[in-house]
């Protein structure tokens, strides 16, 4: 691993703690949101072929795209999903997805997270297994490949690799349990089917490194985020000059299927 790619594992590692951080706090607000999106839309634009060929790549996880939601279908569904709820459970729900669907996003946009997890043995999955402090990748203080070096894998590692380290506030079971408190005071029975097949994904990802449920979870969270919660080609899709991400439907919401 090349200097610049020691890099990159640590902006990936940030990205992670980052979507940690917001989902538990819900605190990113909406302007701080949209600017932050804003920004990386410029940095996608000279990035839109590496994209592709992570989407090419990951093309067989994905579900099937779906003609996406009107704004009027978006409000009504809205309305029913979220009957029930007082205006700050509302807020808080609606901001802890928005950051988790943000900061995922980027992360498989550009940080590739999708095709480092399809590693099961990656030690990117130590954020989902334990709190405290947790290997997450391996840094190497030279330029020189393995197979350059002409040592064998156990020399080299011994010789020019360190770990690389970062400490972890949240784990798998602390993402089940903020779920369970956002189910708490759910109402509508599809949002709530939503939410608790994002509290088994979780928990499967966690005991079997299947990267198809952290798929999942993405998918749920961008059609809540984008066609219920808000309507992204409007609310979002504004302050970008790329809308394609934002114009992605995956039609896995319950309230959809139901209603």
């Amino acid at each position: 691993m090349s200097r610049k790619e020691m890099k990159r594992v640590i902006s990936t590692t940030g990205m992670i703690f980052i979507l940690s951080v917001v989902f538990f706090t819900g605190c990113t607000k909406a302007s701080d949101a949209e600017t932050q999106q804003q920004e990386q839309t410029k940095e996608a634009d000279t990035q839109e072929q590496a994209v592709t060929n992570q989407e090419d790549t990951n093309e067989e996880n994905s579900v099937s795209e779906e003609s996406a939601p009107n704004k009027e279908t978006v409000l009504k569904m809205r309305e029913i999903a979220l009957s029930g709820m007082t205006d700050e459970q509302i807020e808080s729900m609606t901001e802890r997805v928005k950051s988790a669907n943000l900061s995922l996003e980027n992360g498989i946009m550009f940080d590739n997270l999708i095709e480092q997890l399809s590693d099961s043995d990656s030690l990117m999955w130590n954020y989902l297994e334990q709190t405290g402090e947790i290997q997450i990748g391996w840094a190497f203080d030279t330029e020189i490949s393995l197979e350059e070096s002409g040592l064998t894998k156990d020399e080299y590692m011994q010789k020019y690799a360190t770990t690389v380290s970062t400490n972890n506030e949240y784990d798998a079971d602390s993402y089940i349990a903020l779920i369970d408190e956002i189910l708490e005071y759910i109402s509508n029975e599809d949002l709530k089917a939503d939410f608790t097949s994002m509290r088994e994904s979780v928990k499967q990802a966690k005991e079997t490194h299947d990267v198809n449920e952290v798929i999942n979870i993405y998918h749920i969270l961008h059609d809540m985020d984008y066609y219920l919660l808000r309507y992204g080609p409007e609310d979002v899709g504004q302050y970008v000059s790329d809308t394609s991400t934002i114009n992605k439907y995956y039609g896995v919401l319950k309230i959809y299927e139901n209603n």
